[in-house]
């Protein structure tokens, strides 16, 4: 079996906080679980201008993104809520790929048997 690249995680963050695969993989499924509606709910704040639930939801966000190791879109997210707490214009879309990567690798994680070895 070929060993899976991962271009937008690093699954070894999660893995050495959890230290076991059952744990690991209920993280992941959470992740999987909830960053989806998360995100639907950050793109309608941002088409709103609501800046305070664009903060909220984007730090919410950004804490589970780190915690699977998505280096890149966990910056983007940091950048979104500074941006909101300043009322800047805001802008998702260059983040909306990185986070489609990021759903399919951390789905691919927990299918992974070599984060464990």
């Amino acid at each position: 079996m070929n060993k899976i690249t991962y271009q937008q995680i690093d699954p070894t963050v999660l893995a050495s906080m959890t230290g076991d695969i059952v744990t690991f993989n209920t993280l992941s499924q959470t992740f999987l679980d909830q960053a989806p509606t998360m995100w639907q709910n950050l793109e309608a704040a941002i088409a709103q201008r609501d800046f305070a639930k664009i903060r909220h939801v984007s730090h919410s966000l950004k804490s589970m993104t780190a915690l699977v190791g998505a280096g890149e879109l966990t910056l983007g997210l940091q950048r979104l809520e500074t941006n909101s707490r300043k009322h800047l214009d805001l802008e998702a879309s260059d983040l909306k790929s990185l986070f489609d990567v990021v759903i399919v690798e951390v789905a691919l994680s927990i299918t992974d048997p070599s984060i464990f070895k």
